[in-house]
């Protein structure tokens, strides 16, 4: 929440990736992506639903970058200095 709640004050337009429909990120939101995997013998549905949104991330960070390279560059490195700051709080 902290991170998208600095987003928002930054003027970022927040996307949630989430499996919950009463989730307080889905509220703060802009768009919500939704998440949806089952339970199988073999794999919870916590990890595929974890897989999913990793997914989802690298695919709109991916189609993000290529739009704009230069300003992308420029908004990595602005994220990298707020986990910094977030790291020291």
């Amino acid at each position: 929440m902290l991170c998208a709640e600095a987003a928002r004050k930054q003027g970022a337009t927040v996307i949630a990736i989430t499996s919950l429909a009463d989730s307080p990120l889905r509220r703060l939101a802009d768009y919500t992506l939704d998440t949806v995997s089952g339970e199988t013998e073999w794999r919870s549905s916590s990890m595929s639903t974890r897989t999913a949104q990793n997914s989802v991330t690298d695919l709109l960070f991916v189609g993000m970058v290529q739009l704009n390279d230069v300003e992308s560059l420029r908004m990595i490195e602005r994220s990298s200095e707020l986990i910094t700051l977030l790291d020291r709080s």
